[in-house]
């Protein structure tokens, strides 16, 4: 069972998402066409997932160098061309459901926990940097061990702390791009048996399954 939690109070409702996908670990991946975020680009980036191994493991990321990773229980990371930026946020529990997102507005980045943002404030940050897989890195133990529900990204344009927080809409969830006007991506994550695309919803990067064991499917109703 996977509870939904926020800052250490759950909260219920009716999760508004339908289903999620199964990371081993190590060698599954979600692949689709670069995504490039400028130096100069404004950005949100929004995943859902809940996990088993709350140690270094990376739940988005564009090459060795570019990444979203759990640290620790308390912080989360992005590192930008080697560049890493880590933000403390309420304690993490294992095979509990969250909302991770990370915002850049005129060179600000900032983090959030469901609605909560991160205590470390907003940091300057003008890295470039570049997204292309999803639950995967080049390092297969740092792989995502757990399971990814959503992931939605916006290059060009940032939010706003009420765009988080109706994206995370009391822990039921809302789909990103009805928050988020003109994504750059979503993944909706709302494929079934044997599908091997995840589906972005924009039409532009269509991910491709990579070393999914599809008996029994990956994909699982919630």
């Amino acid at each position: 069972a996977c509870t939904a939690i926020n800052s250490g109070t759950v909260e219920a409702g009716t999760f508004s998402f339908v289903s999620k996908l199964k990371y081993d670990g190590s060698v599954t991946s979600v692949d689709h066409d670069n995504i490039d975020v400028n130096s100069n680009d404004d950005f949100v980036h929004v995943t859902w997932w809940d996990t088993e191994d709350l140690t270094g493991r990376v739940f988005v990321s564009g090459s060795s160098t570019n990444g979203l990773t759990i640290q620790n229980s308390t912080t989360l990371r992005i590192f930008m061309q080697n560049t890493v930026y880590d933000f403390t946020v309420p304690e993490m529990s294992l095979n509990t459901r969250y909302m991770a997102s990370f915002v850049r507005v005129l060179g600000i980045l900032r983090c959030y926990l469901g609605k909560t943002e991160s205590t470390t404030g907003g940091v300057a940050a003008t890295e470039s940097t570049i997204f292309n897989k999803i639950g995967s890195f080049s390092n297969p133990a740092a792989g995502w061990k757990g399971h990814i529900y959503q992931v939605g990204l916006r290059v060009g344009s940032g939010a706003t702390s009420t765009d988080i927080e109706n994206l995370f809409n009391d822990n039921d969830g809302a789909n990103f791009s009805d928050v988020i006007t003109s994504p750059t991506a979503e993944w909706r994550y709302t494929e079934s048996g044997t599908d091997s695309t995840a589906i972005d919803t924009t039409g532009n990067f269509n991910g491709t399954l990579n070393n999914f064991i599809f008996t029994p499917s990956p994909w699982i109703a919630v």
